[in-house]
């Protein structure tokens, strides 16, 4: 009897229609006209701050920039290899297999 009730109550509760419908106001609680300028205003403004921020980017992470962090210093405490890897000679991480950076890197081991 109690299920059936929690049953038909829920389904009461889920199918109502509200009796209020509100519409969601801007902050600026002006006109719809207001809101549109506002919007616009700041649709502008966006883009033109996006402009400087590719161009930080490009500089950044273009083909001119420099990317080079100089020679690798093989210090005797790197590298250690206590057994083989079990993939290709033993000796090559997973992730340079194939890579020109192993034989500069790790030619003096």
């Amino acid at each position: 009897m109690i299920p059936n009730m929690l049953f038909r109550r829920t389904v009461a509760a889920v199918t109502r229609t509200p009796k209020y419908t509100f519409r969601r106001n801007m902050s600026s609680q002006g006109t719809v006209a207001d809101d549109r300028k506002t919007a616009d205003r700041w649709i502008k403004i966006s883009g033109l701050g996006l402009i400087p921020v590719l161009g930080l980017v490009a500089m950044n992470f273009g083909p001119w920039a420099n990317h080079s962090h100089g020679h690798v210093v093989a210090f005797p405490y790197m590298h250690i290899r206590n057994k083989k890897f079990p993939w290709g000679d033993g000796d090559t991480p997973l992730f340079i297999l194939g890579s020109d950076k192993h034989a500069d890197n790790h030619a003096d081991h």
